[in-house]
């Protein structure tokens, strides 16, 4: 770019440091549930391992794990019918409500 006096200026772009850090923020986040998933996983693995019964404990474990992807399944389910007011969903009805679409 020139100015009135003939002198020629550049204008150096800065990089956009906050968009980079909102990205690697969750890029960390994303690795820290895998990190802690991969850790719950090795522990569970260990206890059924050690245990005196392996195949009684496995199933218990697995059992335990089951309730726990179920609990938050319907966690979550909930909440977004609650956002939308969607209504229910059951194995045979699907309900929906008045909502924001």
């Amino acid at each position: 770019m020139q100015d009135q006096r003939g002198i020629i200026m550049t204008v150096k772009k800065q990089k956009n440091t906050s968009k980079i850090k909102k990205a690697q923020g969750k890029n960390s986040e994303e690795k820290r549930f895998n990190n802690a998933l991969i850790a719950f996983g090795t522990l569970a693995q260990e206890r059924v391992r050690n245990a005196q019964d392996p195949f009684a404990t496995g199933i218990k474990v697995a059992g335990q794990i089951r309730r726990l992807a179920e609990q938050i399944e319907y966690e979550v389910r909930d909440e977004s019918m609650a956002l939308t007011e969607a209504g229910y969903a059951s194995g045979d009805i699907v309900g929906v409500g008045i909502g924001v679409f």
